[in-house]
Protein backbone atom coordinates (compact mmCIF):
# COMPACT_ATOMS: atom_id res chain seq x y z
CA UNK A 1 0.00 0.00 0.00
CA UNK A 2 1.57 3.61 -0.96
CA UNK A 3 2.35 6.17 1.31
CA UNK A 4 -1.35 8.09 -0.19
CA UNK A 5 -3.54 5.43 0.61
CA UNK A 6 -1.99 5.19 4.28
CA UNK A 7 -2.71 8.88 4.47
CA UNK A 8 -5.77 9.33 3.18
CA UNK A 9 -7.97 7.00 5.48
CA UNK A 10 -7.03 9.50 7.97
CA UNK A 11 -7.26 12.79 6.04
CA UNK A 12 -10.88 11.05 4.81
CA UNK A 13 -13.80 13.44 6.16
CA UNK A 14 -15.84 11.57 8.67
CA UNK A 15 -13.34 8.54 9.37
CA UNK A 16 -11.85 9.45 12.41
CA UNK A 17 -15.96 10.87 13.65
CA UNK A 18 -16.70 6.74 12.87
CA UNK A 19 -13.58 5.58 14.79
CA UNK A 20 -14.51 7.90 18.03
CA UNK A 21 -18.09 6.68 17.84
CA UNK A 22 -17.62 3.10 17.62
CA UNK A 23 -14.81 3.55 20.07
CA UNK A 24 -17.09 5.41 22.55
CA UNK A 25 -20.57 3.29 21.81
CA UNK A 26 -19.37 0.27 20.81
CA UNK A 27 -20.68 -1.67 17.83
CA UNK A 28 -23.26 -0.10 15.53
CA UNK A 29 -24.85 -0.54 12.10
CA UNK A 30 -24.80 1.68 9.24
CA UNK A 31 -27.69 3.77 10.02
CA UNK A 32 -26.74 3.84 13.77
CA UNK A 33 -23.47 5.55 12.78
CA UNK A 34 -24.70 7.72 9.80
CA UNK A 35 -27.49 8.73 12.39
CA UNK A 36 -24.46 10.05 14.87
CA UNK A 37 -22.14 11.17 12.70
CA UNK A 38 -23.11 12.10 9.23
CA UNK A 39 -25.75 11.44 6.69
CA UNK A 40 -23.09 12.33 3.89
CA UNK A 41 -24.24 9.26 0.56
CA UNK A 42 -20.84 8.75 0.49
CA UNK A 43 -20.48 7.31 4.38
CA UNK A 44 -20.43 3.49 2.61
CA UNK A 45 -17.27 4.66 1.09
CA UNK A 46 -15.73 5.29 4.32
CA UNK A 47 -17.08 2.79 6.22
CA UNK A 48 -15.41 -0.04 3.38
CA UNK A 49 -12.32 1.95 3.43
CA UNK A 50 -11.98 1.75 7.31
CA UNK A 51 -12.54 -1.64 6.57
CA UNK A 52 -10.38 -1.82 4.02
CA UNK A 53 -7.18 -0.30 6.09
CA UNK A 54 -7.94 -3.43 8.88
CA UNK A 55 -9.77 -0.41 11.65
CA UNK A 56 -13.18 -1.85 10.90
CA UNK A 57 -15.00 -5.07 10.69
CA UNK A 58 -18.19 -6.27 9.31
CA UNK A 59 -19.92 -8.71 11.79
CA UNK A 60 -23.13 -10.37 10.89
CA UNK A 61 -26.04 -10.64 13.62
CA UNK A 62 -26.82 -14.51 12.94
CA UNK A 63 -29.73 -14.05 15.52
CA UNK A 64 -32.87 -13.66 12.86
CA UNK A 65 -32.22 -10.35 11.39
CA UNK A 66 -28.63 -11.09 9.70
CA UNK A 67 -27.99 -7.28 10.43
CA UNK A 68 -24.46 -6.00 9.62
CA UNK A 69 -22.69 -3.82 12.62
CA UNK A 70 -19.43 -2.56 12.94
CA UNK A 71 -16.90 -2.50 15.18
CA UNK A 72 -13.22 -1.83 16.17
CA UNK A 73 -10.39 -4.05 15.41
CA UNK A 74 -7.94 -4.76 17.70
CA UNK A 75 -5.83 -2.44 15.44
CA UNK A 76 -8.61 0.21 15.50
CA UNK A 77 -9.38 -0.35 18.79
CA UNK A 78 -5.36 0.23 19.79
CA UNK A 79 -5.45 3.17 17.87
CA UNK A 80 -8.75 5.08 19.25
CA UNK A 81 -7.29 4.46 22.38
CA UNK A 82 -4.42 6.67 21.51
CA UNK A 83 -6.42 9.06 20.03
CA UNK A 84 -8.29 9.14 23.58
CA UNK A 85 -5.23 9.48 25.41
CA UNK A 86 -3.89 12.81 23.51
CA UNK A 87 -7.61 13.98 24.25
CA UNK A 88 -5.87 16.32 27.02
CA UNK A 89 -3.38 17.95 25.04
CA UNK A 90 -5.95 18.53 22.04
CA UNK A 91 -8.63 19.79 24.84
CA UNK A 92 -11.27 17.30 23.78
CA UNK A 93 -14.39 16.59 25.91
CA UNK A 94 -14.82 13.07 25.38
CA UNK A 95 -17.95 12.84 28.00
CA UNK A 96 -20.01 15.82 25.38
CA UNK A 97 -18.83 13.60 22.58
CA UNK A 98 -20.05 10.45 23.60
CA UNK A 99 -23.28 12.71 24.50
CA UNK A 100 -22.98 14.28 21.48
CA UNK A 101 -22.84 10.30 19.42
CA UNK A 102 -25.92 9.21 21.68
CA UNK A 103 -28.06 12.13 20.59
CA UNK A 104 -27.45 11.28 16.74
CA UNK A 105 -26.20 14.99 16.86
CA UNK A 106 -23.69 15.46 13.53
CA UNK A 107 -24.50 19.46 12.76
CA UNK A 108 -22.00 21.38 13.56
CA UNK A 109 -19.89 18.49 15.05
CA UNK A 110 -15.81 19.15 15.98
CA UNK A 111 -13.62 17.32 18.09
CA UNK A 112 -11.62 20.56 18.40
CA UNK A 113 -13.73 22.97 19.69
CA UNK A 114 -14.46 20.60 22.88
CA UNK A 115 -13.32 21.77 26.43
CA UNK A 116 -11.61 19.10 28.79
CA UNK A 117 -13.51 17.48 31.77
CA UNK A 118 -12.74 14.67 33.75
CA UNK A 119 -13.29 11.64 32.26
CA UNK A 120 -17.06 9.63 33.07
CA UNK A 121 -15.84 6.13 31.94
CA UNK A 122 -15.46 6.92 28.08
Amino acid sequence: MDLDKKFKVLETKHNLRILMYLHMCGPGTKTEIYNAVSTNPRMPEKLNMLVEHGLVEQKINRNGNRKVRYDLTPKGRKFTDHLCGMSEDLGWNLVEIRREFNKGNNSGFEFQTRTLCEDEGV
